[in-house]
């Protein structure tokens, strides 16, 4: 019966925190509507048609002020 947001660490799936809500957050039009979101493998999997090579790492980041993934390839350049 309650609407929480909550903050958790996108390295180590930790719980930063969390914050109460009251339930008019359901009245507002989300933006993720508008977008298409990923996860950590289709993130590396599209990484590597761009740029061949081994994946080594792909971790949460921001880039332009947007949430990102940064993901680290091992290629042959």
């Amino acid at each position: 019966g309650h609407v929480n947001e909550v903050f958790i660490d996108g390295t180590t799936a930790e719980v930063l925190g969390l914050q109460s809500l009251d339930d008019s957050v359901f009245e507002q039009k989300s933006i993720i509507d508008d977008i298409e979101l990923i996860d950590f493998n289709q993130a590396a999997e599209l990484a590597t048609k761009s740029l061949p090579g081994e994946v080594l790492a792909v971790e949460p980041d921001i880039f332009e002020g947007f949430d990102v993934y940064k993901v680290e390839i091992d290629g042959t350049d």
